[in-house]
Protein backbone atom coordinates (compact mmCIF):
# COMPACT_ATOMS: atom_id res chain seq x y z
CA UNK A 1 0.00 0.00 0.00
CA UNK A 2 1.41 3.37 -1.00
CA UNK A 3 1.54 5.93 1.79
CA UNK A 4 -0.26 9.18 1.00
CA UNK A 5 1.61 12.44 1.03
CA UNK A 6 0.33 14.89 3.65
CA UNK A 7 -2.22 17.33 2.26
CA UNK A 8 -0.51 20.71 1.87
CA UNK A 9 -3.55 22.50 3.36
CA UNK A 10 -2.83 20.86 6.70
CA UNK A 11 0.90 21.57 7.00
CA UNK A 12 0.22 24.54 9.28
CA UNK A 13 -2.20 22.49 11.42
CA UNK A 14 0.34 19.66 11.58
CA UNK A 15 3.06 22.04 12.86
CA UNK A 16 0.66 23.53 15.39
CA UNK A 17 -0.34 20.07 16.67
CA UNK A 18 3.29 18.96 16.95
CA UNK A 19 4.09 22.08 18.99
CA UNK A 20 1.05 21.54 21.26
CA UNK A 21 2.09 17.90 21.71
CA UNK A 22 5.60 18.92 22.74
CA UNK A 23 4.27 21.47 25.24
CA UNK A 24 1.80 18.99 26.74
CA UNK A 25 4.45 16.33 27.23
CA UNK A 26 6.64 18.90 28.99
CA UNK A 27 3.73 19.95 31.24
CA UNK A 28 2.90 16.35 32.15
CA UNK A 29 6.54 15.56 32.93
CA UNK A 30 6.99 18.69 35.04
CA UNK A 31 3.81 17.95 37.02
CA UNK A 32 5.04 14.42 37.74
CA UNK A 33 8.37 15.84 38.91
CA UNK A 34 6.58 18.29 41.20
CA UNK A 35 4.47 15.50 42.71
CA UNK A 36 7.50 13.31 43.35
CA UNK A 37 9.20 16.12 45.30
CA UNK A 38 6.25 16.50 47.69
CA UNK A 39 6.56 14.77 51.03
CA UNK A 40 5.77 15.35 54.67
CA UNK A 41 3.99 13.80 57.60
CA UNK A 42 0.51 12.32 57.49
CA UNK A 43 -1.14 15.66 58.28
CA UNK A 44 0.66 17.34 55.34
CA UNK A 45 -0.32 14.49 53.05
CA UNK A 46 -3.96 14.69 54.17
CA UNK A 47 -3.98 18.46 53.69
CA UNK A 48 -2.61 18.07 50.17
CA UNK A 49 -5.30 15.58 49.10
CA UNK A 50 -7.41 18.22 47.34
CA UNK A 51 -4.37 19.44 45.46
CA UNK A 52 -3.55 15.86 44.47
CA UNK A 53 -7.12 15.37 43.23
CA UNK A 54 -6.95 18.54 41.16
CA UNK A 55 -3.57 17.47 39.75
CA UNK A 56 -5.07 14.11 38.82
CA UNK A 57 -7.96 15.81 36.98
CA UNK A 58 -5.49 18.12 35.23
CA UNK A 59 -3.31 15.19 34.21
CA UNK A 60 -6.29 13.22 32.86
CA UNK A 61 -7.42 16.20 30.77
CA UNK A 62 -3.90 16.70 29.46
CA UNK A 63 -3.59 13.01 28.57
CA UNK A 64 -6.94 13.14 26.76
CA UNK A 65 -5.78 16.20 24.83
CA UNK A 66 -2.55 14.40 23.98
CA UNK A 67 -4.55 11.44 22.65
CA UNK A 68 -6.64 13.83 20.53
CA UNK A 69 -3.48 15.40 19.14
CA UNK A 70 -1.97 12.01 18.32
CA UNK A 71 -5.19 10.93 16.61
CA UNK A 72 -5.36 14.14 14.56
CA UNK A 73 -1.70 13.71 13.53
CA UNK A 74 -2.43 10.12 12.42
CA UNK A 75 -5.40 11.30 10.37
CA UNK A 76 -3.24 13.99 8.73
CA UNK A 77 -0.70 11.34 7.78
CA UNK A 78 -3.24 8.84 6.43
CA UNK A 79 -5.16 11.49 4.49
CA UNK A 80 -8.45 11.28 6.39
CA UNK A 81 -7.97 14.52 8.35
CA UNK A 82 -10.39 17.32 7.52
CA UNK A 83 -13.24 15.05 6.44
CA UNK A 84 -16.48 15.26 8.42
CA UNK A 85 -17.36 12.00 10.17
CA UNK A 86 -21.08 12.74 9.75
CA UNK A 87 -21.55 13.89 6.14
CA UNK A 88 -18.16 13.22 4.53
CA UNK A 89 -17.73 16.80 3.32
CA UNK A 90 -14.54 18.77 3.93
CA UNK A 91 -14.30 20.61 7.24
CA UNK A 92 -13.48 24.28 6.76
CA UNK A 93 -9.77 25.03 7.25
CA UNK A 94 -10.63 27.94 9.58
CA UNK A 95 -12.57 25.53 11.81
CA UNK A 96 -9.67 23.09 11.83
CA UNK A 97 -7.25 25.85 12.79
CA UNK A 98 -9.50 26.88 15.69
CA UNK A 99 -10.43 23.32 16.73
CA UNK A 100 -7.78 21.00 15.30
CA UNK A 101 -9.32 17.91 16.96
CA UNK A 102 -12.79 18.38 15.49
CA UNK A 103 -14.18 15.55 13.44
CA UNK A 104 -17.36 17.25 12.20
CA UNK A 105 -18.10 20.25 10.00
CA UNK A 106 -19.91 23.30 11.32
CA UNK A 107 -23.26 22.29 9.78
CA UNK A 108 -23.16 18.83 11.34
CA UNK A 109 -22.09 20.26 14.70
CA UNK A 110 -25.05 22.66 14.59
CA UNK A 111 -27.37 19.71 13.85
CA UNK A 112 -25.90 17.77 16.79
CA UNK A 113 -26.45 20.75 19.09
CA UNK A 114 -30.07 21.17 17.94
CA UNK A 115 -30.74 17.47 18.50
CA UNK A 116 -29.17 17.68 21.96
CA UNK A 117 -31.36 20.67 22.87
CA UNK A 118 -34.48 18.92 21.56
CA UNK A 119 -33.67 15.83 23.60
CA UNK A 120 -33.12 17.90 26.75
CA UNK A 121 -36.35 19.78 26.11
CA UNK A 122 -38.27 16.52 25.62
CA UNK A 123 -36.80 15.06 28.83
CA UNK A 124 -37.76 18.23 30.71
CA UNK A 125 -41.33 18.02 29.39
CA UNK A 126 -41.61 14.42 30.64
CA UNK A 127 -40.72 15.38 34.22
CA UNK A 128 -43.71 15.57 36.57
CA UNK A 129 -44.50 19.09 37.75
CA UNK A 130 -44.93 19.87 41.42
Amino acid sequence: MRKRIMDERFEKVNKMLLEQRKELIQKIRSKKGDQELQSGDLIDIATDSLEHELNYIFEEREREKLQNIDEALRRIQDGSYGECDECGDDIELERLMALPFTRVCLDCKAKQERQKKLKLYAEHEDEPSL
